[in-house]
């Protein structure tokens, strides 16, 4: 391994220090070595506050930051609109011999203007630099850039034999505790879950962020699909101590708006959707969520939720816990009329598996178009 590779390396290790606490904005780690030695490091820690370049250089003298090379995993901010000061300034105050960058930004706003600022400025600067690893790191916020869309993560534990609970519609617990433990952790990556109606009348879940990883974030946004009629008020999610971060998707009409008042007098955020057909598209649903900020989601529901995304193909990835049982009839993960034939089937990219104790764990890119 190279240097830059070396102490870019260390750059993406501290940017996971923001994990589940700097959304909407990227994960940024910094680098700043002197001679080949690491000398300071820093990474933005949290949304609003400063970030990566800072934490850096806040410590060290101008004159050793002039005779030392800046390693940061992104293009340093050059605009205005946002809620920090853009680190191309304070880049031109200090002025490091050398910056090497992983990816450029992918804000339309930044996206290599920076780096041209700091390069006018007679900053050597480098760029693309472990690019892929930078990319993957920050895949969420590459996605949202490109796309104006959330980011989708589908996750489900099921039996060996295919089924998300028995006949009777339990599915405590199929995994078990270091894979709810996971599954948690993941949640808190994420700006959202989303569940269907049918998981909130039979689940009643609380939908937050538990087995010590509340520490750092509580409540992710709880995203519910379906027609208010039956929704019972009394449920955990329109009555915890979290309630305004619960969002209802549902078809605007008079039965639905009707309904609403109870739930928005609770303080729950209600989304009408204009839609001919009884399901609402996830095309729709996304541009939903998109327009309130949330810029990545967990699908968490039963199969009906997570054979329409994989249906409609608004998958970026899977997550699939299988567990070694068998329970013969039961509900299917995906409910489908069928596919006739082989050379059709979905196939989801690049699976990656790995075991958690008794437990297949594959993990995969979205489905293929």
């Amino acid at each position: 391994m190279n240097q830059d590779n070396k102490f870019m390396s260390l750059a993406l290790k501290e940017a996971l220090k923001g994990y589940g606490k700097v959304s909407p904005n990227p994960l940024v780690g910094a680098v700043v070595v002197k001679n080949e030695k690491v000398i300071s490091v820093g990474h933005h820690e949290k949304f609003g506050e400063d970030h990566a370049e800072v934490m850096a250089l806040e410590k060290l003298t101008k004159e050793v930051i002039a005779e030392s090379t800046l390693y940061v995993t992104l293009e340093p901010c050059c605009h205005t609109n946002k809620k920090t000061p853009p680190c191309t300034k304070l880049l031109l105050e200090k002025k490091p011999k050398r910056i090497v960058i992983c990816n450029v930004d992918p804000n339309p706003e930044v996206s290599s203007k920076g780096i041209q600022v700091l390069r006018d400025a007679g900053i050597q600067v480098d760029q693309g630099v472990l690019e892929e690893e930078g990319r993957k790191l920050n895949k969420i916020f590459f996605k949202f850039m490109k796309t104006g869309l959330p980011w989708v993560h589908l996750k489900y534990a099921q039996t060996l034999d295919g089924k998300v609970s028995a006949i009777t519609g339990d599915s405590k617990w199929i995994s078990d505790l270091d894979a709810l433990k996971e599954v948690h952790h993941l949640r808190l990556g994420h700006d959202a879950i989303l569940i269907g109606k049918n998981t909130v009348l039979s689940d009643d879940p609380s939908l937050t962020i538990r087995y010590g990883f509340e520490t750092i974030k509580d409540c992710p946004y709880r995203v519910i699909i379906g027609e208010l009629p039956r929704l019972d008020l009394k449920s955990k999610v329109f009555n915890d101590k979290f309630v305004s971060k619960t969002i209802i998707i549902c078809i605007d009409n008079e039965t639905n708006r009707k309904l609403a008042l109870d739930f928005i007098s609770k303080g729950i955020d209600i989304a009408f959707i204009f839609d001919t057909d009884k399901i609402i598209s996830t095309d729709k649903i996304l541009k939903a969520l998109a327009e309130r900020n949330i810029h990545s989601i967990i699908v968490e529901g039963g199969s009906k939720i997570i054979s329409q995304f994989i249906i409609e193909k608004n998958i970026d990835q899977i997550t699939s816990y299988i567990a070694p049982k068998i329970i013969g009839s039961g509900k299917d993960f995906f409910c489908h009329t069928g596919i006739e034939k082989m050379s059709d089937a979905l196939n989801f990219k690049n699976p990656v598996y790995r075991i958690l104790n008794d437990q297949i764990v594959m993990d995969a890119e979205g489905v293929m178009a």
